[in-house]
């Protein structure tokens, strides 16, 4: 598992939380999504994701935060096609990792696991493989 900025190591809660983000995702034969099935997936695990963002942001009364939510929103709102889904991913990770309204530092608990939610839905993302 790749480890998200912010965290000293993988836990166990999270190495099976990424197994069931890329295992439990299953059509009626028992096979992975595909095609536009797997990219409406993944895109709507990142705008759930961005919703928890958002409320953490709010609750936290983090303006920056709320902006980034603002901003991940906007990329994924529509999107259609892996390769979108891939690159809007790839640059939302960028941010995540650092800058202004980056997750260096969750400061509560909320924003952390929003934090740590966000990364795996993003990370799901840019690592959605070519059907």
């Amino acid at each position: 598992m790749e480890r998200l900025r912010g965290e000293t190591a993988p836990s166990a809660a999270a190495s099976f939380e990424v197994r069931q983000l890329t295992s439990a995702h299953r059509t009626e034969d028992g096979t992975p999504p595909t095609g536009q099935e797997a990219v409406a997936e993944v895109r709507d695990g990142v705008l759930s994701a961005v919703r928890g963002l958002r409320h953490a942001a709010l609750t936290d009364d983090d303006e920056q935060r709320e902006n980034v939510a603002d901003w991940v929103e906007a990329m994924f709102t529509g999107i259609t096609d892996e390769q979108s889904l891939r690159r809007s991913a790839a640059k939302s990770l960028e941010l995540y990792r650092g800058g202004a309204g980056g997750f260096a530092d969750y400061g509560t608990a909320v924003m952390a696991e929003a934090g740590h939610n966000l990364g795996l839905a993003l990370i799901r993302g840019r690592d959605l493989p070519d059907t």
